[in-house]
């Protein structure tokens, strides 16, 4: 069983501590009781030093009591000093529990959480002495042995650890990477072959095995897994991104760039960075989106159906920007429209229903690109007011970030801001805020995405 330090931190909330001193020893008892209030309030505090000392001096006034042995354990292992205090006080711990093992399980893991691997094996070698017959406590330094290349040593531990539970997906999966470690590949793939029998859909079974087909150059068997991984994992998009992230280096290794590319962005964009570094290899960074005649900007709009909107520039000079839309929802839904460059300085409106058909020339409110003055206002921290045809929206800069789209086939990064309207009035489609991603160059402010209960977001920009 997995403890977790949970009991620490029920100690550490306790506020009347029992104590087990002798009851005609008074003023003692009431001495330790106060010192380790005020322990527990500095630690509280981030006072680590004081914590400690009258930590300390409670447990010289009563060396055996429980909680206070417990919190110092907490302190000295959560902050990863004083490993030979630790190792003393968990060997007092014995005698004082009904089950004593608890405590090095407990604090043995806090040291594996927080990657103190050789603090983690010491622990586990004392434990080990004490009781020998605690597959936890195998599972422990199996892994400290393994994150520390003592390779052989954590197979051991681990066939240990899982011999009298061959279903445990956690000790299994160590097992598997330190067998690949050391180069016990059948044995490996045995172990893996014993988790999906236990758990058909075990995706980390999978990645362990990936890991080891893209290490010996078996590229398509490692995809294919990170496949079937991604079918295991659907919906949730932490894992989903992550194996996107894994995918795009196997990719990159077995030589195909492109699929590279595909995975690396489609990770980024569901927030994962593991493959960040590849999308340097697939595109060049930007300053601008350069839209000039001739260049199409092909949009996807999702919410209500999911289709293309396409804007194909034919005009774009000091007197405004002309152009041609369709949408490809329904034969025919396409128009044309012009900016005026007095709109496209100055407007605070934007139009947002496009009906079939129509050419419209706007002086007073803008699309696809928001104006100047909004961009300066917006660029500058300030509030600045959004109107559509049947909305208004106070917008405010929440954050900068950056944009990928493709550009004639080459994977293209820009800077964006992102500002967003929580208070609005008129038609929300449900939204409980409204969102735009606008590129970062006052001379050319174009949308690149909107979230206003629908999304409608730019994927590609091409040139004729």
């Amino acid at each position: 069983m997995k403890f977790r330090y949970g009991f620490v931190l029920m100690v550490l909330a306790v506020i009347g501590l029992s104590f087990t001193l002798a009851e005609d020893d008074t003023s003692k008892r009431t001495d330790a009781e106060q010192l380790l209030k005020e322990s527990i309030e500095h630690y509280k505090n981030n006072e680590l030093e004081p914590a400690l000392k009258k930590l300390d001096r409670a447990l010289e006034l009563d060396p055996t009591n429980r909680d206070g042995l417990a919190i110092r354990l907490y302190y000295n292992v959560s902050n990863g000093i004083k490993l030979e205090q630790v190792l003393s006080d968990l060997h007092n711990t014995v005698g004082l529990e009904d089950d004593p093992h608890s405590w090095y399980i407990e604090f043995g893991y806090m040291y594996i959480d927080s990657d103190q691997y050789p603090e983690a094996l010491a622990l586990a070698d004392q434990g080990l002495e004490q009781f020998p017959d605690v597959m936890d406590l195998y599972l422990i330094r199996g892994q400290a042995r393994l994150e520390t290349d003592q390779l052989e040593g954590a197979v051991a531990d681990l066939k240990m650890a899982v011999e009298n539970r061959p279903d445990y997906e956690y000790a299994l999966s160590l097992l598997a990477k330190a067998q690949f470690a050391n180069g016990e590949s059948k044995d490996g793939l045995k172990t893996i072959k014993q988790m999906l029998k236990s758990n058909p859909e075990s995706h980390l079974a999978l990645h362990i095995r990936a890991n080891y087909y893209a290490d010996t150059e078996k590229y398509k068997k490692a995809i294919a897994d990170l496949k079937k991984a991604l079918e295991f994992v659907e919906g949730d998009s932490v894992s989903t991104a992550y194996y996107m992230g894994v995918m795009a280096f196997i990719y990159q290794d077995s030589g195909d760039q492109e699929e590279a590319c595909q995975m690396a962005l489609a990770a980024w964009k569901l927030g994962d960075n593991t493959a960040f570094n590849l999308l340097d290899a697939c595109g060049l960074w930007q300053d601008d989106v350069v839209v000039i005649p001739n260049t199409t900007l092909n949009y996807t709009v999702a919410g209500h159906g999911q289709y293309e909107f396409l804007v194909d520039v034919k005009e774009i000079d000091n007197e405004g920007i002309q152009f041609d839309w369709e949408m490809t929802n329904s034969p025919d839904n396409k128009g044309s429209i012009v900016l005026e460059a007095g709109a496209l300085e100055s407007s605070f409106r934007q139009h947002n229903r496009f009906s079939a058909g129509e050419d419209r020339v706007f002086t007073d409110r803008l699309t696809v690109w928001v104006s100047r003055a909004f961009f300066q206002k917006i660029s500058e921290g300030e509030v600045a007011v959004l109107e559509t045809e049947n909305t208004r929206g106070d917008f405010m800069l929440i954050d900068e970030q950056s944009f990928v789209y493709k550009s004639d086939s080459q994977w293209v990064h820009v800077d964006v801001l992102v500002v967003q309207a929580t208070e609005f009035s008129g038609d929300t489609y449900g939204a409980e805020s409204r969102t735009l991603w606008i590129l970062k160059n006052i001379d050319n402010p174009l949308i690149l995405k909107m979230d206003m209960g629908w999304t409608i977001e730019l994927q590609s920009v091409e040139y004729r």
